[in-house]
């Protein structure tokens, strides 16, 4: 196994909190009921939609997902085949080689299964994020460093 050398690090939920946490905390603090806020909210996240009622612009597919009326699955491959455009390579295998690595060199953390699936599929290490204190020892193991 190739000695790791970049940790490569998901941004949203995993060194942010979750925008769901985020949101339950607002309603929690401003006594706001969420099924309320999320009628209020909602007509903002419309878009257009196909002849199935499927949301068509790619600028709509987060609020569809986040308003269930998109799979987390579908959400997933759609991005990916935008992202995939005119790429020679995946995402994750484009970050490596960008820093000039191998990709058993690199450590992904996301808190999305699909994203670290993703990574080991091409080869790193990947990490599920769920909680720092579960996170940070595992990453200590991997990359042999204290992180604390």
């Amino acid at each position: 196994m190739a000695p790791l050398r970049a940790l490569l690090v998901d941004y949203g939920g995993v060194l942010t909190t979750s925008v769901t946490a985020s949101f339950a905390a607002f309603c929690l603090a401003t006594g706001v009921n969420p099924e309320r806020w999320k009628a209020l909210v909602a007509p903002a996240y419309g878009g257009p939609r196909g002849t199935a009622g499927e949301t068509v612009d790619p600028g709509w597919w987060v609020p569809a997902v986040e308003t269930g009326r998109m799979s987390v699955a579908e959400f997933n491959a759609r991005v990916a085949a935008v992202l995939s455009e005119g790429l020679s390579a995946p995402l994750n295998l484009l970050a490596a080689e960008r820093l000039r690595l191998d990709p058993e060199a690199c450590v992904f953390v996301d808190d999305l299964p699909p994203n670290v699936e993703g990574a080991r599929a091409v080869g790193m290490r990947g990490v599920l994020h769920r909680d720092a204190a579960i996170t940070i020892p595992k990453l200590e193991q991997l990359l042999d460093v204290d992180l604390g």
